[in-house]
């Protein structure tokens, strides 16, 4: 950005820092508008700013100059016409006294991405939690060489008012240094997207983890809830620069602390393995499994054991049942693991770690939402060769930190319309081409809520950004194991995936299935390409004409033949495929009196058979429906068949 001053002002400057006025803070473009952005193809763009009131704005580019005055709120709004996709270009931005210049201008299409932690999830992780960086990282970020792509992240900023302007921000091409710090799923739909349309590529990404779907709701969309939730009032004074001052401190404290609770002390992990070292008290733990009462968010447990001296240069499979939530495993010094759960605790141990004689074994084990747990039955160092087996259920120690939790405010993340008025009204009437969104986790408990909320989020969205059915492409909940105690038993996902799904009635919305690519122990999947992948698909598909396939099978109708349930699907395009191959699993029954059976199924071409021992006169059908299903059937895309439920209302 350059600011340029006619000549006639010059010594004004030089002595506007020994007057205290400063004309330069009088015109300025809204914090959205910085070198290297991408603005919308083919549609009026608006442009606004600030400046004082009852002064003339000229903004200039591409040979086109338009003009507004400035109210009296200072701010000023003007739209350039629509312009083919290509630059750069130069806008100029003119007031009587001040000129400034945004260089490299492109135009293109531009998306607004949005939702929880899946779609906030960067290319290198979150500084908090360990290991988060994404599947293949490093190649990744290796693949930054794509001049047309712009990337905008939106400052995290929670609000009782809406605001008018965001906090900061600025657009970023993309590099080693900028990517690890945007969104993967994001990042991979707009690289995508511009390799098969040629043309500039502009992403503004505005998430926050762990969020639910009413903090990004306006305060209008909310109304029709108004007996079912809380919506707070709107302050009589408010005072944004005290506010803003005062969230952004909040937010670096509850960094500070999520960094603290998953990894602090880690670099002591070489004396803590030490059964020698003097100066640090640990307790004995009769059982791993009872850690008893835990003030912290984080211990540390150890153990010390002899290896048989047959077995000295054998390779051993270390159990340590389940580690809840975040745990590192060390032997001998030695991170081994790292475990986030409910994923078991196991994990070969080099005949070149262990020693002769005493060996150690430490465990760093953090719960950020509470305290942590050692949870399961099995607990043992058995040989590989199964000779050998020690049993590690007893006798522990367990070290308490005496460092404090570091202070933390309330984020207010979680508060209704906060983010919509911080993180979205900023943005509005930024020209997009329509929204990317990722959200629903925080939801699973209120399906019937979210039934109506989501499709008033899209309806409610598009009326503020003035694009009437603006195309809205969403991620349904992937799949995700909430417990190690009773896998594939938990149910609560599949009645909001149903829920996600009803918003498909609504027009120009796509659904991105991915019960099938998700990680069952752990919420944010790595691989974010596919879920990028999987977007862009539907953007290709159904917005911009291409010819490829988005969507899976869906589920049409079934008739009953005695005692066979038959299903009946469109966008089969060829013949049904099962994964894996070998056996079709996940589809139940239920006769009349609602209770559901699993059902044995074969295909027949665009159909599929169900039948089950324990039912006569079959009368409903579902399928997937399970947090973490386990069997899969696709088209001849390669899509997978949506989670349905004939006993549960889908308006699409």
């Amino acid at each position: 950005m350059k600011f340029c001053f006619r000549k006639s002002f010059a010594f004004l400057l030089y002595l506007l820092p020994l007057v205290g006025f400063n004309v330069c803070a009088q015109l300025r473009p809204a914090k959205v508008f910085t070198d290297h952005m991408v603005l919308q193809r083919d549609v009026a763009i608006p442009v606004w700013g600030y400046a004082e009131p009852g002064e003339i704005v000229t903004v200039t580019m591409a040979s086109n100059v338009v003009r507004d005055t400035t109210d009296s709120s200072n701010k000023w709004m003007v739209k350039i016409p629509s312009l083919p996709a290509g630059g750069p270009h130069q806008m100029m931005i003119q007031s009587k006294l001040d000129t400034i210049v945004l260089e490299d201008v492109l135009i293109g299409e531009v998306w607004f991405a949005s939702g929880q932690s899946n779609m906030e999830h960067a290319l290198g992780g979150w500084p908090w939690i360990p290991h988060s960086e994404i599947e293949n990282f490093q190649q990744e970020i290796k693949d930054w060489d794509y001049p047309q792509i712009r990337m905008f992240n939106v400052p995290k900023l929670p609000s009782p008012i809406e605001l008018t302007d965001l906090k900061g921000g600025t657009w970023e091409m993309p590099s080693e240094s900028t990517l690890p710090n945007f969104s993967a799923t994001a990042w991979f739909y707009a690289k995508e997207l511009n390799k098969v349309l040629h043309v500039p590529i502009g992403i503004i990404h505005s998430s926050w983890g762990g969020t639910a779907i009413t903090p990004w709701m306006d305060r209008q969309s909310l109304q029709t809830f108004e007996n079912s939730i809380q919506i707070p009032p709107v302050p009589v004074h408010s005072n944004v620069e005290t506010w803003i001052g005062k969230a952004n401190k909040t937010w670096s404290q509850y960094t500070a602390l999520r960094k603290q609770i998953s990894n602090s002390e880690l670099d002591r992990a070489p004396i803590y393995s030490n059964f020698s070292q003097m100066g640090v008290f640990w307790e004995p733990l009769e059982y791993i499994t009872n850690l008893g009462d835990v003030s912290k968010n984080w211990v540390w447990l150890r153990k010390e054991i002899e290896l048989p001296d047959q077995f000295q240069n054998t390779e051993w499979c270390l159990k340590l049942g389940y580690l809840n939530r975040q745990a590192h495993v060390f032997v001998n010094g030695v991170e081994l693991g790292y475990f986030l759960y409910p994923k078991k605790s196991q994990t070969i141990i080099s005949s070149h770690v262990l020693k002769k004689g005493k060996n150690s074994i430490l465990l760093r084990v953090a719960q950020p939402w509470g305290t942590p747990k050692v949870e399961g039955q099995e607990f043992h160092l058995n040989s590989v060769d199964g000779e050998q087996q020690i049993d590690l259920l007893k006798n522990w120690q367990i070290l308490i930190p005496e460092e404090s939790a570091l202070p933390s405010g309330k984020v207010h993340s979680g508060s209704t319309t906060y983010l919509f008025n911080g993180m979205v009204a900023p943005l509005i009437p930024y020209a997009i081409r329509g929204f990317l969104w990722h959200q629903g986790s925080s939801d699973v408990i209120r399906p019937d809520f979210y039934k109506e909320a989501f499709p008033a989020l899209i309806n409610g969205w598009r009326k503020r950004w003035g694009v009437a059915n603006a195309p809205f492409i969403f991620v349904q909940l992937p799949n995700y194991e909430p417990s190690w105690n009773h896998p594939g038993e938990s149910k609560s996902r599949a009645p909001l995936r149903l829920a996600q799904a009803e918003a498909l009635g609504l027009p120009n919305t796509s659904m991105v299935v991915s019960f099938d690519i998700g990680d069952p122990f752990d919420v944010h999947a790595a691989n974010k390409q596919d879920f990028g992948h999987r977007m862009a698909l539907q953007a290709l598909s159904k917005v911009y004409g291409e010819d490829v396939g988005a969507d899976g099978p869906k589920y049409r109708s079934h008739f009953v033949k005695g005692d066979t349930l038959i299903v009946n699907f469109d966008r089969v395009h060829g013949n049904l495929m099962s994964v894996p191959k070998e056996t079709i699993c996940g589809f139940e029954l239920a006769g009349k009196d609602g209770d559901f059976f699993s059902a044995q199924a074969y295909i027949h071409g665009d159909q599929i058979y169900l039948t089950s021992p324990k039912l006569k006169g079959p009368k409903e059908v579902r399928y997937a429906w399970s947090d973490n299903p386990k069997c899969f059937i696709y088209n001849s895309y390669g899509l997978p068949l949506a989670p349905f439920s004939t006993d549960y209302s889908i308006s699409h």
